[in-house]
């Protein structure tokens, strides 16, 4: 089917953003879809306006008027083609039309009540082919005269065989549910998750779906040779879990509820475990005879010491006379709320007037920008900026709440589902501010008595997440896998010595795909070998990696050829190569569900601005429109790093392909103040020759293991190589003067 209408005809690669400006100002014409035409335009089905609006629209996407881009114009064109737009009607549609359908029959009968669509379920439980739907749903009496005519109706529009009605929980002790069946011969109903199957019937039994979660969890628990007692075991919710996957030698299964028992004998029988369950029947919580009279004796020794026993007197003081007070309070010196200290030279900062782009404006002079970890050179791109500008309109300035209290936005889904499909993993989630991604994400699974092995040279937000975290951590050398497996073969003999606390205590290794402090890159083939011998998880900080390393900027899991599955948890925030604000996180569903409601800057944070999600959604279109950018970041990349070697005093730190190298005094004297000092009159010095170069900047009093001073260079994409090597000569030029006079 095909019709036709007016059309915008653009670029391709401009045809996603266009049409979204459409549809926020309702120009887009729904009835068709947007076609591609052979000589790399897309035409886009509009509705007709003033001439004077489409100007405005096209300016603000990029394309002003008489101007081409490349080889195409943005033109209007008549009566073109297009087919119309495929929409298939959800269950609840279907629904309306259905009992419309019966209503038109039916004209005859009583007289319809005029809410009779509020009365239709828009939410119900579905187990195979059976469907529940709430108790509100149909709850006038003028439905009952249409009897299976009805619910035949409803049954088809919903895709089931059987249906049933949600009623009130059965005062009987039981929590038996109180479902009526409309359609259908009985209620059994079979559910298969997690590779267990569990069967029960609706009439009789409960089953939550909501705590698929903590059922996962039971199974991750390690239970070989254990015995378990399940106090409430239903129809197997957490038996079969821990039967099946946790692999428990003997589980004590406790019920009351006569239903329950019967379903939970059927479930171990077809799921082949019933040989290694006892089940109990009857009340658990009725006490034994010995326990009624432990806490009758512990109640009378509670009354004894509240009324009987005396009270607290202490001893009588030497009353002071007023002289005495007053001249005590004359001699009284408050301590200093802040210790006197000098000033920290992290709060002697530059002003910068302006973007922060290839060339920066620091106190009214321009420099040459090798500061700025603007990768990828997006923080000056038009498209983002106009990205950015047209969800400004659309959305405001912030959120004004977090992510579970009305702060999630179309764009924060966009955003997850871009990211996780772009790093090749299940599901991504998002932070509203970079550092928090990695600090909230520790804590969220390292518990105390957890241990947790981390290099001495990681950032630190991630200090800070493993101290929230109240774990075990052991500091291994920076990048020194072989310490690294000798604390985890000390670790392996201390479990040994105690194997029952071994079995709950769960082990993590944190690094960085390219560090910070030092630039050097993680050997992760080597670290994931080392996960498989010795059993703990990696959780991988790719701050500076992402957007940098691999062919399509994935990171250091793409850079080496490892399979994304081996690193159980992937951080970097998105103000590095992305250009705007926040962090994410990215992994398998149930790790970063669990997210969802224990990562503390994910809860209790407002969330992400939809304007910087919009930002990052645009760059990540650039990215994969030209993945080529990777390559000639790497290659300037290394035009730095040979640049700068073999200037006296100085060393370079930092791998080849690091868009971040650390310049550092060959030989540091006894005072840390003075090494700073010198290398701050190195930048202030190239800052005078027009290239702006930075102190890498640490708060010392909270850093575990504080980096040695020095200056730190950062690689934009945009440099040319003539600009690199001018860089480098007037920081070899600054330091002679500085180190050599």
């Amino acid at each position: 089917m095909a019709g036709k209408c007016l059309a915008l005809v653009v670029p391709a690669s401009l045809a996603q953003r266009v049409r979204t400006m459409l549809q926020q100002r309702g120009w887009f014409n729904p009835r068709f879809r947007v076609v591609r035409n052979e000589d790399g335009s897309a035409s886009i089905p509009v509705i007709s306006c003033d001439v004077s609006d489409w100007f405005a629209l096209l300016k603000e996407a990029g394309l002003e008027t008489n101007k081409t881009l490349g080889t195409l114009t943005w033109r209007l064109a008549e009566d073109i083609e297009f087919p119309l737009s495929r929409h298939t009607p959800s269950p609840h549609e279907l629904l309306v039309k259905a009992i419309s359908s019966i209503l038109e029959l039916h004209k005859d009968s009583p007289e319809r009540p005029p809410d009779w669509r509020d009365q239709l379920p828009r939410r119900w439980e579905r187990h195979g082919d059976l469907a529940i739907i709430d108790q509100q749903a149909f709850a006038s009496p003028f439905w009952d005269s249409f009897g299976p005519e009805l619910w035949t109706a409803v049954t088809k529009a919903l895709g089931v065989r059987r249906l049933a009605k949600q009623g009130r929980v059965q005062p009987d002790g039981y929590r038996t549910p109180a479902v009526t069946l409309l359609l259908g011969s009985d209620g059994v109903v079979e559910r298969r998750e997690n590779g267990i199957s569990y069967t029960w019937d609706v009439r009789t039994c409960m089953f939550s779906a909501g705590n698929a979660h903590e059922k996962q969890r039971a199974a991750m628990w390690d239970c070989t040779g254990e015995t378990v007692c399940d106090m409430y075991a239903g129809i197997g919710y957490f038996t079969l879990p821990v039967l099946v996957h946790s692999r428990a030698k003997l589980v004590l299964a406790c019920e009351w509820n006569p239903n329950a028992l019967h379903w939970l004998s059927v479930n171990l029988q077809q799921n082949g475990v019933s040989n290694r369950c006892r089940i109990l029947p009857g009340d658990n919580r009725k006490a034994p005879a010995y326990h009624l009279l432990l806490e009758a004796f512990l109640i009378i020794c509670i009354i004894r010491l509240l009324f009987f026993s005396k009270s607290y007197r202490p001893l009588d003081r030497t009353q002071l006379t007023q002289a005495e007070e007053e001249e005590l309070i004359r001699e009284w010196q408050p301590e200093p709320l802040v210790p006197a200290h000098p000033s920290p030279p992290y709060l002697n900062y530059r002003v910068v007037s302006g973007a922060a782009g290839k060339f920066v404006t620091v106190d009214n002079r321009e420099c040459l920008n090798l500061s700025s970890l603007n990768f990828l050179g997006f923080l000056e791109s038009p498209r983002i900026k106009a990205a950015a500008l047209s969800s400004l309109r659309k959305y405001g300035v912030g959120t004004c709440g977090p992510r579970g209290f009305y702060g999630t936005f179309d764009v924060h889904l966009q955003l997850e589902e871009k990211l996780a499909s772009m790093m090749a993993t299940q599901e991504a989630i998002i932070y509203a501010y970079g550092p928090s991604a990695i600090s909230s994400a520790i804590p969220a699974y390292a518990k105390r008595g957890d241990v947790v092995f981390a290099d001495m040279a990681v950032n630190l937000p991630m200090q800070q997440g493993l101290a929230a975290s109240r774990s075990n951590v052991r500091w291994f050398r920076h990048n020194d896998l072989d310490h690294l497996e000798m604390l985890l073969q000390e670790q392996a003999a201390d479990d040994r010595k105690n194997p029952k606390k071994a079995r709950v205590v769960r082990r993590f290794v944190v690094v960085e795909g390219i560090y910070l402090n030092t630039g050097n890159v993680c050997p992760l083939p080597e670290l994931v070998q080392l996960k498989y011998r010795h059993n703990f998880r990696i959780f991988l900080e790719e701050s500076l990696s992402f957007g940098v390393l691999g062919d399509t900027g994935r990171g250091l899991t793409e850079h080496f050829g490892i399979k994304v599955e081996d690193v159980d948890l992937i951080c970097s925030t998105m103000e590095n190569s992305l250009a705007t604000i926040g962090g994410f996180c990215c992994g398998r569903s149930f790790i970063i569900d669990h997210q969802r409601l224990s990562g503390q800057g994910y809860c209790f944070s407002a969330s992400l601005p939809p304007l910087l999600t919009s930002a990052a959604l645009e760059a990540l279109d650039m990215i994969e429109e030209k993945p080529e950018m990777f390559k000639e970041l790497r290659e300037k990349c290394r035009l730095l790093y040979d640049s700068v070697q073999g200037i006296p005093e100085l060393s370079v730190g930092g791998a080849p392909i690091s868009p971040v190298l650390h310049i550092r005094l060959a030989e540091p004297s006894q005072s840390r103040e003075r090494d700073i000092a010198t290398l701050e009159a190195i930048v202030e010095s190239c800052a005078q020759e027009g290239v702006a170069i930075t102190l890498a900047r640490c708060i010392e009093k909270d850093e575990v293991f504080p980096p040695s001073p020095s200056i730190r260079l950062a690689v934009n994409v945009e440099l040319t190589q003539e600009e690199i090597q001018k860089a480098a000569a007037v920081l070899r030029s600054a330091a002679s003067r500085h180190l050599l006079e």
